[in-house]
């Protein structure tokens, strides 16, 4: 590895040499492009002297590095997150309240609690499993719209602040509404909270297009 590292260095010099500004021989590079590197515009120029694959993946791991940096894709990252967890914990919440009060859906689920005709009274429904299993089905509605729209809106340049309040709007309402459906909350508590999440994705996506739109 030592060597093999030396020889690349070795080569490395050898050819800027050759390149360097004022060299004999050297090629005017073309309009647009790098001296040291014949990709137009390249960012690296080192990646002339490395092979195409990896010169490649170093200009890959740049744009990654740039994005991890860009705060507004971090916040959305953060805050999608949240909402996904909470959309994950309804599912197991269903199974838990289907146990726990004897309510299944399908005829195998209940071989555990009896047999035949003894089984047959636990295919039913129940509010509490009906209610964390539409609040579930309404997570999914929602969020994975915020989800889409959300990514390419965060990618489009906005303004952090503005970013956070959708962001945080959102979740918010999200959260908000579980608990409105789940305790339940007397009407128009679940309204307002679906309708907020649901302007807040239609904001976004109206902002996406206003600044960013190529029809």
């Amino acid at each position: 590895m030592v060597g093999g590292r030396e020889a690349f260095f070795k080569r490395w010099r050898k050819i800027n040499r050759k390149l360097a500004p004022g060299s004999a021989g050297r090629v005017p590079p073309a309009r647009g492009q790098s001296p040291l590197c014949p990709a137009p515009r390249c960012p690296h120029g080192f990646a002339a002297f490395l092979p195409l694959g990896f010169a490649t993946k170093i200009e890959k791991m740049a744009d990654l590095t740039e994005l991890m940096q860009n705060e507004v894709f971090l916040a959305f990252a953060s805050y999608a997150t949240i909402v996904l967890l909470k959309m994950m914990l309804l599912g197991p919440a269903t199974g838990f309240y289907r146990i726990t009060r004897k309510a299944f859906a399908n005829p195998e689920d209940c071989a555990s609690f009896g047999k035949g005709e003894d089984a047959k009274k636990y295919l039913r429904t129940e509010d509490r499993v009906e209610r964390t299993r539409r609040a579930h089905l309404n997570d999914l509605e929602n969020i994975v719209p915020f989800l889409g729209i959300g990514l390419l809106y965060s990618l489009s340049g906005p303004d952090l602040s503005t970013a956070l309040l959708h962001f945080r709007l959102f979740v918010g309402a999200r959260i908000y509404h579980s608990i409105a459906y789940l305790m339940p909350l007397p009407q128009p508590n679940r309204a307002l909270a679906f309708y907020v999440g649901y302007g807040v994705i239609f904001s976004m996506a109206y902002r996406l297009l206003k600044s960013k739109l190529y029809l």
